[in-house]
């Protein structure tokens, strides 16, 4: 065929042709990644069931999670608080071995999954779980299942009675439509199985213990079963001194206590909010303490209904996420006031990121290949540092600056411009800060500072911008 005259192909099924595609014949089908399916798929609390052609979003929202592959899905089962009656175990075993290839998978939140289940088979295998109690859990941005340890129905270190309220919120907000998951745990004492930093709102099993002089025959018992070092003996006497604020109300002093002065005084949860696990965990903030049983479910609703108001606009954030925002914290700490009363945590602060990539200036010689190798950027960074004869540098100054200029996204010549106007307004040998986008912007500045007397101090690097430490040599207009 002549060159030219063949048929134009359009940017779509270049696309198209370029798609890699883990599975072919359902996502090719219907071009919108959709598979018709004959069950009642959960929606989210208080919408109605769907059916039909639905994406595997909406299909995975429903606890039926597409799998890398062909025709394949894993069936997640609803197990509030990791019960399962042995009527569910039948259910399910049943199910996995008429519909999966005979076994199940525990995950990591207490649900039992049945994997490599084919859509074609979706009413059967859950008309199977539906005879013997079991319900599909959801999944996708809303209120998870809880999770929850044993608590204190049998487990020894347990104070409160996980299950039982793993049970009572799993029925009150699971299922709750929200911009981002949503996860909720508890555990019976401060060991915390269940991983309460972890969780976007977790509850943690609580004993404020009391000491009774009068039944006390100074044994220092107490003292040797306390591992934080809250009680410690009177030298003289061996009457325990009690230093609250070293206390991790895990009444281990009130179970080691052989004459029982030391009792369980209050009873409740220390609660935390805004954490997460993954790429960017996060711990959770504690905003109450020794909260009872009967303030859980309003509590809860309390910070759901913050998150909904404060969530809107954010597209799929955390509520951690939304707490790191100036006042946010204050905001929430608020709206749990007229629920938590003296329960609350007033001067709570907002959820601290776990951060793992604290790397040294130089990667770390042991890994294999590396060495001593400059970091990514460095090589860039020690240039531009050469050029203006300044010092490359991946810290901060000794002498912190006394401004900062934030011409990120500004081009030249107004890089310059706004840099030699701040500088004016400046004492001469103060330090102003300059942040610039990398290539001409990061070439142009330590020149031209460079050129009218002043001193770059350092350059360094930080996520894909240049940071300039500039001293003012004091220019006609400033202060000498």
């Amino acid at each position: 065929m002549p060159e030219g005259k063949g048929k134009a192909t359009t940017i779509d099924e270049k696309r198209r042709r370029a798609k890699v595609s883990l599975d072919r014949s359902i996502e090719e089908h219907g071009r919108r990644r959709q598979v018709a399916v004959r069950v009642d798929v959960e929606g989210a609390r208080g919408t109605q069931p769907l059916r039909g052609a639905l994406t595997f979003d909406q299909l995975k929202a429903g606890g039926y999670i597409k799998q890398r592959q062909k025709d394949q899905f894993t069936v997640r089962c609803r197990c509030p608080g990791g019960r399962v009656p042995v009527e569910w175990l039948r259910a399910i075993a049943t199910a996995a071995e008429k519909h999966g290839k005979g076994f199940v998978h525990l995950s990591f939140r207490q649900s039992i999954e049945i994997p490599y289940v084919s859509h074609a088979d979706f009413p059967s295998l859950t008309s199977v779980l539906a005879d013997g109690g079991v319900r599909v859990a959801s999944c996708g941005p809303r209120v998870r299942v809880p999770t929850a340890c044993g608590g204190c129905e049998y487990n020894p270190n347990g104070l409160t009675d996980t299950q039982a309220m793993a049970q009572l919120v799993d029925r009150e907000f699971f299922g709750e439509q929200l911009y981002h998951k949503f996860k909720i745990s508890f555990s019976g004492c401060p060991i915390d199985c269940a991983r309460s930093s972890e969780m976007d709102l977790a509850f943690q099993g609580a004993v404020h213990p009391i000491w009774s002089e009068n039944d006390c025959t100074g044994c220092t018992i107490c003292s040797n079963a306390c591992l934080e070092g809250a009680i410690v003996p009177d030298p003289r006497f061996g009457s325990p001194q009690f230093e609250p604020s070293k206390c991790l109300y895990c009444a281990d002093c009130v179970r080691a206590c052989p004459t029982e002065s030391w009792r369980a005084g209050a009873t409740g949860w220390v609660v935390r909010v805004g954490g997460r696990h993954g790429r960017h965990p996060r711990n959770g903030a504690v905003v109450a303490r020794l909260l009872p049983d009967d303030l859980v479910v309003p509590f809860v609703r309390a910070v759901v209904d913050w998150y909904r108001v404060h969530g809107q606009g954010r597209g799929r954030t955390r509520i951690g996420e939304l707490l790191r925002d100036p006042g946010a914290m204050q905001s929430l700490l608020g709206d749990l006031d007229p629920v938590a009363g003296r329960y609350l945590v007033r001067d709570s602060r907002p959820p601290e990121p776990v951060d793992i990539h604290r790397f040294p200036a130089e990667e770390p010689g042991w890994v294999p290949g590396i060495g001593a190798a400059p970091r990514h950027g460095q090589a860039r960074t020690r240039a531009l540092a050469k050029q203006s004869g300044a010092q490359a540098s991946m810290t901060e100054t000794s002498c912190p600056p006394a401004a900062t200029l934030d011409l990120a996204g500004v081009v030249c010549p107004l890089t310059w411009m706004r840099t030699r106007g701040k500088l004016a307004s400046m004492t001469k040998g103060e330090l102003l800060e300059v942040v610039v986008d990398e290539g001409r912007p990061a070439d142009e500045l330590p020149r031209s500072a460079k050129a009218e007397g002043h001193k770059v101090r350092s350059v360094a690097l930080a996520g894909g911008r240049v940071l300039f430490v500039v001293e003012c040599r004091g220019l006609e207009g400033g202060t000498e």
